[in-house]
């Protein structure tokens, strides 16, 4: 996700019930390769969603919306198969 953190996630869910989160670049690639400020939801080594992340968003499936920002050409190719395979996780 971008810039929050997990507790405020959680903590802002908990209090708005009409707050949603969109999560494009939330894959194990993206976040591995990139130099923007992402929140790391995913454990690398199994490139799965870390426990915490899992839990929350299976609680509040309705509230995570997943997107593909696909700006520049390269997205559109293989990275963007490899950004769909993690987006699996929705």
């Amino acid at each position: 996700m971008r810039q929050p953190e997990f507790s405020d996630v959680k903590r802002l869910t908990k209090a708005h019930s009409n707050i949603h989160f969109v999560t494009p670049p939330s894959n194990p690639f993206t976040a591995a390769n990139s130099s923007q400020p992402w929140i790391n939801m995913f454990s690398f080594g199994i490139s799965s969603l870390k426990a915490v992340w899992n839990a929350l968003i299976k609680a509040n499936l309705d509230r995570f919306i997943q997107e593909f920002d696909n700006l520049f050409a390269e997205h559109w190719g293989e990275y963007y198969c490899i950004r769909l395979k993690f987006g699996a996780w929705r």
